[in-house]
């Protein structure tokens, strides 16, 4: 839910996602590129030398919020 950043984060750093701060588990590499600002692609890796294949945002069904801030309708009706 935004736009991508180039990013490399190893063991014991971490970066700032969505407004929450985000850090891989112990022994596990992530990296961002961002070719295209509006679709980011994503692999991991770890210390026993699996890599993940880069996976991409598809612009044709963007990423959904997986926790959407409630609305309540009445919230904004005049009293």
């Amino acid at each position: 839910t935004g736009r991508g950043r180039p990013v490399t984060l190893d063991p014991g750093e971490s970066t700032e996602v969505a407004g929450q701060q985000f850090a891989p588990s112990a022994g596990v590499s992530i990296a961002v590129r961002a070719d295209e600002p509006d679709a980011p692609c994503v692999r991991g890796s770890n210390d026993h030398g699996d890599v993940t294949e880069w996976l991409c945002v598809d612009l044709e069904k963007p990423p959904v919020d997986p926790s959407p801030e409630e609305v309540d309708p009445a919230a904004g009706e005049a009293s």
